[in-house]
């Protein structure tokens, strides 16, 4: 099997600027991430898809200089990760690539490791059924215990026939972690709401969805954590 990792990290970012690239306990985050994902030794190639000039350079010192940039159209707050996805493939195809496996992985997916990757692809490869595989995690609690707020802070449940039940006996829920998605060449092609996804579930402890400063302190906690 021929494997593609492709890492999406544009320059700009409104929440965290520079999240990127930004220092995680020391080393820029997408280092952190790059290291990993060199070492599950999976992929024969990985192409960091950017608009900066800092993170082309670590991907370059990394080993991995990107063979083309991240044009100015899929660089911007709008731009859909499928459209950059779809680009990457067939910017590799116009150079003579051709992959069977495509691995999509988030710059800040920090808290992943080469094993977990190793998984989930054999997981997605040994299964024939599905076009993606992305990474889960179980909410803390049932999504059937959900409350509604209103503007004067009155609670009321969404769910009024569960509310009362004992959480052992509601439905666990699960929720995509935005750490990495396997792609199949179909699953990339044809990426749609409707293509048939695969669950990888990871621990809660091991995935933050970095979005704002908070995330970002937490994410180190756990890190710091998972070291020990």
């Amino acid at each position: 099997m021929k494997r593609l990792a492709i890492i999406p990290a544009r320059g700009g970012s409104k929440r965290i600027p520079e999240k990127n690239k930004k220092n995680f306990l020391g080393s820029p985050i997408i280092s952190l991430v790059l290291k990993e994902v060199i070492s599950s030794n999976l992929f024969d190639d990985i192409h960091v898809s950017t608009d900066d000039n800092d993170i082309y350079s670590l991907a370059w010192s990394a080993g991995y200089k990107p063979k083309f940039g991240r044009p100015e159209k899929l660089s911007s707050d709008t731009s859909k990760i499928s459209e950059v996805l779809l680009f990457v493939y067939n910017e590799y195809i116009n150079l003579g690539y051709k992959f069977d496996t495509f691995a999509l992985i988030y710059p800040t997916a920090v808290l992943i490791n080469a094993d977990f990757l190793i998984q989930a692809v054999k997981s997605f490869e040994t299964d024939k059924k599905f076009d993606q595989l992305i990474s889960v995690t179980e909410y803390p609690v049932s999504i059937e215990k959900a409350l509604n707020l209103s503007e004067e802070f009155q609670v009321k449940p969404i769910f009024k026939d569960k509310i009362e039940k004992n959480s052992q006996d509601l439905k666990k829920n699960y929720y995509e972690t935005g750490d990495f998605v396997i792609y199949s060449e179909f699953g990339i092609v044809n990426n749609t709401i409707n293509s048939k996804k695969k669950g990888f579930l990871i621990p809660r402890d091991r995935s933050v969805d970095i979005d704002y400063h908070e995330d970002w302190d937490f994410a180190e906690k756990l890190y710091k954590l998972n070291q020990l």
